[in-house]
C-alpha cells in the first residue's frame, strides 16, 4: 500500500500553471528528489504534500500513519 498518492495534483497562481497534472505513487523506502530552476514549484509541490498549500485539481492522498514536515 503507498504511503502517498498524488493524481493529477495541479495548481496556478493567476495565469500561471505551477503544477501541472502531477501523477505519482510514493512507498515507504522510496526516495525521491526535485530538480528544476528557481521559481518552478519545487517548494510548491512539497507545500501541497505537507498541507500548507491546496491544490486546485487533483486528489492527494496520505496513509493515515504517514507523517509530512515542511521547514521554511
Amino acid at each position: 500500500m503507498p504511503l502517498i498518492t498524488l493524481d493529477n495534483i495541479s495548481l496556478r497562481f493567476s495565469e500561471k500553471v505551477i503544477l501541472n497534472e502531477i501523477n505519482a505513487t510514493i512507498h515507504k523506502g522510496d526516495k525521491i528528489g526535485l530538480i528544476g530552476r528557481n521559481g518552478e514549484g519545487k517548494s510548491t509541490f512539497l507545500k501541497v504534500l505537507a498541507g500548507i498549500v491546496t491544490a486546485d485539481d487533483g486528489d492527494l492522498k496520505i496513509k493515515n500513519s504517514t507523517r509530512i514536515s515542511y521547514l521554511e
